[in-house]
């Protein structure tokens, strides 16, 4: 005969958070558009230095781009910081910080992986409006141009916002799991979807969804950590905003 559980008691990371991580998605959302805008401006400034214009250029600026990401980088530690300082009174534990906890360091380096990228990618989009635009000059310019000037055709402040909404839910999430992973006793993790129209079918469903904490959710049919978990496909991960919430049994 199965032995009776011991109650679990709900001790909510994600209870509180609320207004704290859109504060803080705003402010790494403005931070992601500054590092956009002053690069964009140096990839700009160095193609129209000697015509036609040469894509391949933009390669020399892969360190400079390289620098914000650290920058960038350094905020997201902080924000897994919060993560894990927010476990800590939720579990009543005092682990310190630890930034090299494997859990973490993972996240983080998927996470710098994704953002050194964004060179590759504008470079994609040059060449490709230079093709289009082929045998005219003039017209090349002005399609370069609006794809590297952040109010152009491109938006790249929605970017930013994408970017920022993803990485901040994920960073945060991912420190406070990195730290309920080693609480002692035992730790139970639930899934607390948003309750609104922008949430994915897929991710309300797996609403209240509890799993022991180091054990995946299903969602979408796809295992995963954590919301945002970078494992997952982008259509299940990009711009999450679902919470973690743990149970203690207590």
């Amino acid at each position: 005969m199965t032995s009776p559980q011991p109650p679990v008691t709900d001790v909510g990371v994600g209870a509180g958070t609320t207004f704290s991580i859109i504060a803080l998605e705003a402010a790494f959302t403005a931070a992601v558009l500054a590092a956009y805008t002053a690069w964009l401006a140096e990839v700009l400034a160095l193609l129209f230095q000697v015509l036609p214009i040469n894509p391949g250029l933009i390669w020399s600026l892969q360190p400079s781009w390289n620098r914000h990401v650290r920058v960038l980088m350094r905020d997201l530690e902080n924000i897994a910081r919060m993560g894990w300082e927010a476990a800590n009174r939720d579990l009543n534990t005092a682990m310190p910080f630890n930034v090299t906890n494997p859990v973490l360091q993972d996240q983080l380096r998927r996470t710098q992986n994704f953002m050194v990228d964004t060179p590759d990618e504008v470079y994609r989009m040059v060449l490709q409006v230079l093709n289009q635009h082929a045998g005219d000059q003039a017209q090349q310019i002005r399609a370069v141009q609006q794809i590297l000037d952040v109010t152009g055709t491109v938006n790249w402040p929605a970017r930013a916002k994408t970017v920022a909404v993803t990485e901040v839910n994920r960073a945060f999430h991912f420190g406070s799991l990195a730290l309920a992973m080693q609480a002692p006793g035992a730790v139970v993790k639930k899934w607390i979807a948003k309750d609104d129209r922008a949430t994915r079918p897929a991710h309300a469903a797996a609403d209240n969804q509890k799993q022991p904490v180091m054990q995946p959710f299903i969602v979408g049919g796809e295992p995963l950590m954590a919301p945002g978990d970078p494992s997952g496909s982008a259509w299940n991960v990009i711009s999450c905003r679902c919470e973690l919430r743990y149970l203690r049994r207590s």
